[in-house]
């Protein structure tokens, strides 16, 4: 993993689909953390160019895989709301193909989370109305 591997992936995950990254990809970017954090702790002067240089990394890093999450769970949340609430969500399939297993762990409990708040909240009140109907 190298901080332009981060910057492809963030810049993939601008277009409205899930993009696909490696089943590792969060795996992979927690060993590139660690391995920036050792190397600043290797390095005997703190304020060093060497030692800026990673700092500033680092920091880069960070924040972009920050925006990778997040631009990817919003786009897991508003794929389980439509799966909950449309007859034929479009692209659902495709996109769950492209989540690492941990996305699909989260898209299920968001998912499941929707259906039960549907089912406890709203289907009561649409059961009625059914049953009132001539």
């Amino acid at each position: 993993m190298k901080f332009e591997d981060l910057v492809r992936v963030l810049e993939e995950e601008k277009k409205p689909t899930m993009s696909r990254i490696a089943p590792g990809f969060y795996s992979a970017v927690q060993e590139y953390i660690s391995e920036l954090e050792e190397a600043d702790r290797k390095i005997s002067r703190r304020h060093s160019e060497e030692s800026i240089m990673i700092q500033y990394e680092l920091k880069n890093a960070l924040s972009t895989v920050d925006k990778i999450f997040s631009r990817r769970t919003r786009k897991i949340i508003k794929m389980a709301s439509g799966k909950a609430f449309s007859k034929n969500p479009t692209n659902v399939a495709h996109d769950i193909e492209n989540m690492t297993p941990e996305e699909r762990h989260v898209y299920q409990q968001v998912l499941d989370a929707i259906l039960s708040g549907k089912k406890n909240t709203i289907e009561p009140i649409l059961g009625i109305l059914t049953e009132n109907e001539p």
